[in-house]
């Protein structure tokens, strides 16, 4: 259980910093749209692991980082 929240919470402190001159370099709207386009891509392929029974519980914290690492972006 303690996996699952570093790899919620990592990615906002490894990116904030790198997101917030990201926000301020490029058009807001535009890093949004790839932002969550990137978590809705990361979400399908984790909905696909779990269909066919491929999930592992390291897999599962791989997700868990790469859409949070979406949100800290977002």
């Amino acid at each position: 259980m303690a996996l699952v929240q570093a790899s919620t919470t990592l990615p906002i402190m490894l990116f904030a910093l790198v997101a917030g001159a990201i926000a301020d370099s490029f058009n807001r709207r535009k890093v949004m749209l790839v932002a969550q386009t990137f978590m809705l891509v990361v979400s399908a392929l984790l909905t696909l692991f779990t269909w066919q029974g491929w999930m592992t519980p390291w897999t599962l914290l791989a997700f868990t980082f790469l859409i949070d690492s979406g949100t800290a972006l977002n």
